[in-house]
């Protein structure tokens, strides 16, 4: 079955009841100024139904992907990012069932990072839901595989500590909670502790072991600091925004330094209080206002998370983010492209790197930037594949260097042969006169040089 598509940007999925448009083209329609604070004309209520940060099993969230987004359509979230920790693994089924369900899902992550003292910080990290595949995900999954490494690593290292205080926990323990495709985290330690009654709640787990500084935690063996995270997200053609800055110990450092280095956005939407200290910090460093309930599922692993949307986060918010985000998406698809068109032809044939793909769902506008792009670089489109337009994709291949040497040749030119005739032959060619009557003198010449009447 093929997916309905939004008339304006062709994405598959997330159409509202009545409407030929997805609800993020809605919001971010091409008569919205995101940096004007006037949103009233935006369609979604005062507070929004949107959620911007959330777990499911592809890491340490108790509800799969589809589920989590199953969850979403009942509890009226109309947009919203599965962010799970240091991994992408989710975002295709959270797609899916989103675009079946009318949820529109931005491809996001939550990247673990920690300072030079040794404090976690988090960054999330938000991609164009049309080409985050063919920028974003190749860019960053070679350091989230290092990450991974690194948390199954810092696990053993906990199980370790705990076992030194006498809580005897094995790693097939943790695995068979995190499961086969889970991300292992402390929360996955938690649970097991509760399973096996060392405790009776994963909050309590925190609170006595695996909270920071606490006697069973432990820092990551390879981590990034929040500096290089967002440098990261960046690269990676990604809108990075810090999240819940409240559950740092010294935020005001953390924040400035992410700023340095080109942070997006803050997480400040969580109650009242923290949304005036907080928002006002954003404000001083012009970075968007956020929110999302770090949900992890029905038995979160911390008060500190929150059913989905169940935090007071307004509709203007939502319309700056998307705004804002449009505008790095499509600044990394343009670098993309400009720099595989710099690419040598030989340098590119000899890695086997001859073809530059996309989804064939890119939005009108970024499409014609692929194409522009893709003309200047000399690249020919291969036809789209047949099938399914949700699984379609543009392929641009370089022009073999003989049919980019024939479009710059030279037509012929009688005029051009007879001076390079004359040049040979040592005589100076005469120069053109300027206007009508040295275009008829150079006529006449050229008719009786072929011996024609000008009748003729």
């Amino acid at each position: 079955m093929v997916e309905a598509l939004c008339a304006d940007c062709g994405y598959p999925g997330g159409i509202a009841n009545g409407s030929s448009v997805c609800k993020i083209c809605q919001i971010w329609g091409d008569e919205i100024d995101v940096a004007k604070e006037d949103h009233e004309a935006t369609p979604i209520p005062p507070e929004s139904s949107a959620d911007f940060h959330m777990h499911s099993t592809a890491s340490d969230g108790s509800l799969s992907p589809g589920e989590l987004v199953k969850l979403l359509s009942t509890s009226g979230i109309e947009i919203a990012s599965v962010t799970d920790h240091d991994t992408l693994a989710g975002v295709k089924e959270a797609m899916q069932v989103g675009s079946q369900l009318g949820v529109q899902i931005i491809p996001g992550v939550e990247i673990s990072a920690e300072t030079e003292a040794g404090e976690s910080v988090h960054i999330l990290a938000y991609f164009s839901p049309a080409f985050w595949e063919a920028i974003s995900l190749a860019k960053i999954n070679a350091t989230l595989r290092r990450i991974k490494d690194a948390r199954e690593e810092r696990v053993k290292i906990i199980l370790g500590k705990l076992a030194k205080i006498d809580i005897q926990l094995e790693m097939c323990d943790v695995l068979k909670v995190a499961g086969d495709d889970g991300l292992l985290g402390r929360p996955h330690i938690a649970r097991a502790l509760v399973d096996k009654g060392v405790v009776s709640s994963m909050s309590e787990a925190f609170g006595k072991y695996l909270r920071d500084g606490g006697p069973a935690h432990a820092p990551y063996a390879h981590s990034l600091t929040p500096a290089e995270a967002v440098r990261l997200i960046h690269d990676s053609g990604g809108f990075s925004v810090l999240a819940h800055p409240w559950s740092l110990s010294k935020p005001l450092p953390i924040i400035r330094s992410a700023v340095e280095a080109g942070l997006n956005g803050m997480e400040v939407y969580r109650d009242p209080e923290k949304a005036k200290f907080f928002g006002e910090i954003a404000d001083e460093h012009t970075l968007v206002k956020l929110g999302g309930s770090d949900f992890h599922g029905m038995q979160g692993h911390s008060a500190g998370c929150m059913t989905p949307g169940g935090f007071p986060m307004p509709s203007a918010a939502v319309t700056t983010f998307l705004g804002k985000a449009q505008g790095v998406w499509k600044a990394a698809l343009q670098k993309e492209l400009k720099t595989f068109a710099k690419r040598e032809v030989s340098l590119v044939a000899s890695r086997q790197e001859d073809t530059w793909s996309i989804s064939a769902l890119i939005p009108e506008k970024e499409k014609a930037l692929v194409f522009r792009v893709a003309r200047k670089a000399g690249l020919v489109q291969i036809q789209p594949l047949t099938g399914d337009v949700s699984q379609s994709t543009i392929v641009f291949k370089r022009a073999p260097q003989t049919s980019i040497q024939s479009v710059k040749s030279e037509k012929p030119s009688p005029v051009k042969d007879q001076l390079k005739k004359s040049v040979k032959a040592g005589k100076q060619p005469r120069k053109r006169k300027k206007g009508c009557e040295g275009d008829k003198v150079l006529d006449l010449k050229r008719r009786q040089q072929t011996k024609l009447s000008p009748e003729q």
